[in-house]
């Protein structure tokens, strides 16, 4: 619910850990940390799975480093289109 309405507000799922809800910066983390450690193990639950597939629903951001990069390609990719239509 807290992350649906962050997403509303700032336009994507990337709380930063101070954030002013500090519970849900922390969730966000744990929510990573679950996904890294059901990728290491052989125990499979369709909990999880149901999880991972609600949060990927709502474009949950589930490595904040490679979010980051591709955010700033993307930024680049829009400005050189911007500029590139601009010339007459």
């Amino acid at each position: 619910q807290q992350l649906c309405e962050y997403k509303a507000k700032y336009g994507n799922c990337l709380v930063p850990r101070r954030n002013t809800t500090i519970k849900l910066g922390n969730w966000v983390k744990n929510q990573r940390a679950y996904l890294r450690k059901y990728q290491q193990s052989n125990n499979r639950t369709s909990r999880m799975e149901d999880r991972i597939k609600l949060l990927n629903d709502i474009d949950f951001v589930w490595g904040v480093k490679q979010s980051s990069c591709a955010e700033k390609l993307e930024r680049e990719i829009k400005e050189s289109d911007d500029s590139s239509s601009q010339k007459p």
